[in-house]
């Protein structure tokens, strides 16, 4: 009966180690398997700890603002990162992103909250507009369609208050 035990033991060991080379090799961490995380960029830390959710083997994957601090080009790693996931892993990926042009670029639905309520929801296209940008960020906004990933991008903006200050001066320039 002990023997039983260590084998099924040995064997869920070997599954495991199966899965963690799967889920650093996924997230291109292989070259660094043995580094300690304390010793890696943040784009790095970013990759172990979805590898860490990888290697749950979690169907549905839940991130809090994982490009928060890192260069454009570890943003892009990351969200690549995550597309090719949910592409080739079928895993779900919900997360927090408060970069507009990237969360319409790799997200396929999008949520935009204000004071915890939903304002609007939907596809990029649905979500990304004028309208939606002005009553949940005050701001007016120019949206384009992006060439490469045919999605809304936010090209500039300013406050909406700068705008109604603007006006205002406007208005008293015309009745002087």
């Amino acid at each position: 009966m002990e023997d039983m035990h260590i084998k099924r033991d040995l064997e869920n060991k070997a599954k495991d180690r199966e899965i963690i080379k799967w889920a650093l090799d996924a997230t291109n961490l292989s070259a660094l398997g043995k580094r300690s995380i304390d010793h890696m960029s943040g784009g790095q830390r970013q990759r172990v700890w979805i590898a860490m959710a990888l290697a749950q083997q979690a169907d549905i994957i839940l991130l809090d603002e994982p490009t928060t601090y890192l260069d454009v080009a570890y943003q892009l790693e990351i969200l690549e990162l995550l597309e090719n996931l949910n592409k080739t892993h079928g895993c779900t990926i919900v997360m927090v992103l408060h970069d507009i042009n990237m969360a319409s670029r790799y997200a396929d639905y999008l949520i935009a909250l204000k004071n915890g309520k939903i304002i609007g929801k939907g596809t990029p296209h649905q979500v990304i507009t004028r309208e939606l940008l002005r009553e949940v960020y005050q701001i007016e906004a120019d949206i384009m369609i992006e060439d490469y990933s045919k999605k809304p991008v936010c090209m500039s903006c300013r406050l909406c208050r700068h705008m109604e200050q603007d006006t205002a001066v406007v208005k008293a320039a015309i009745v002087q």
